[in-house]
């Protein structure tokens, strides 16, 4: 077990941002929120980690479809005789290091990183939930929804990202003569 000065320092830049997030909703606080009913706010504490669970799956299905997708496009390529399995494989590595798809891979690091921060903040809660002595669960509640919007975010960014990628690949197999049809 850490001892206390150490378990302080290391909880400090997640109670900070606890404390961040629960001052911005309290400015926010004339803004109805899901969170503001009691029965909600305490389900969605249970709720929550089937919720991350449910967008994780969701992500890798789209992940792998993305993937399959690539895959036969450049086996397409390959097949036709456009380009050898080593230039296709060449091109869809440099795609990756053109300069938008390249920026969409910084955001979605700072988007993943925003969630993880949040979703560490949740732990200081419990700390700054006195705030608001007639909810328990709101600020809880109104947190969660924040990590898991920032989680959405990076999401979003990923299928804009995979959108770049297929758009490319589409292009450079149309330009050598090959169609696609998936």
């Amino acid at each position: 077990m850490p001892s206390t000065p150490r378990l302080h320092a290391a909880l400090a830049p997640a109670l900070a941002l606890a404390l961040a997030l629960a001052a911005g909703t309290a400015h926010a606080a004339a803004v109805q929120t899901p969170c503001d009913d009691p029965s909600y706010a305490r389900d969605f504490k249970v709720r929550y980690p089937g919720e991350i669970d449910k967008l994780w799956s969701e992500e890798q299905k789209q992940r792998d479809a993305w993937n399959l997708r690539a895959d036969a496009i450049s086996r397409q390529v390959v097949a036709s005789g456009a380009a050898s399995a080593q230039a296709q494989s060449t091109f869809r590595l440099e795609l990756a290091k053109r300069p938008d798809i390249a920026a969409l891979d910084a955001q979605i690091a700072a988007a993943a990183n925003d969630f993880r921060e949040r979703n560490v903040a949740l732990q200081g809660v419990s700390l700054i939930s006195p705030l608001d002595p007639m909810r328990p669960n709101r600020a809880w509640c109104v947190m969660a929804n924040s990590a898991l919007d920032a989680l959405k975010s990076k999401l979003t960014l990923e299928f804009q990202q995979w959108q770049l990628v297929d758009q490319a690949l589409l292009a450079a197999a149309t330009s050598r003569g090959v169609r696609f049809d998936p």
